[in-house]
């Protein structure tokens, strides 16, 4: 296979290796407060900020969720967004959270997510960000495509 140019790959389809995966917002700004369930967050034009990955062999799916964060009201709110496995990798985990604080006054802040999986190969998985909840008050996220994304990187156990 040839170098590629990753500035030229589409952004919501896997590098050519099939390891490496990200998929990028494509813009607006959703509010949501205390009063939204738990949920998948959006891309901004209605799909899910999700990954999927059948693993060729046992090993190790790094996960990183990045968005950025605007606090409407001039009070202190917390809230905590994470990654969601389907079905729990080898470890047990299905989920990887942060709780975040926020004041209007900070302005948009951005917010990251790493999440570790060890995946069975051969087992089809998904990998979505979440939003999981919130304090109260009304808090934005920003879905423009270089604030808004989630990548995932496979490293397989073994020989390649």
């Amino acid at each position: 296979m040839s170098p590629a140019n990753l500035g030229q790959l589409p952004s919501d389809l896997p590098a050519p290796t099939g390891l490496c995966q990200i998929k990028r917002g494509v813009g607006g700004v959703i509010t949501w407060n205390n009063t939204v369930p738990a949920q998948g967050m959006q891309d901004g034009g209605g799909s899910l900020m999700a990954l999927y990955l059948t693993p060729p062999r046992r090993g190790w799916w790094l996960v990183h969720a990045v968005t950025m964060w605007l606090q409407i009201e001039a009070v202190w709110s917390s809230f905590e967004i994470g990654v969601d496995l389907n079905v729990a990798d080898l470890n047990g985990r299905i989920r990887h959270k942060l709780q975040h604080s926020q004041h209007a006054a900070q302005g948009w802040q951005t917010i990251h997510v790493d999440a570790p999986f060890y995946l069975e190969g051969g087992q089809a998985y998904s990998c979505v960000t979440v939003w999981l909840y919130s304090s109260g008050c009304n808090q934005q996220y920003h879905c423009d495509p270089a604030y808004h994304w989630i990548e995932g990187e496979f490293i397989g156990d073994g020989a390649y």
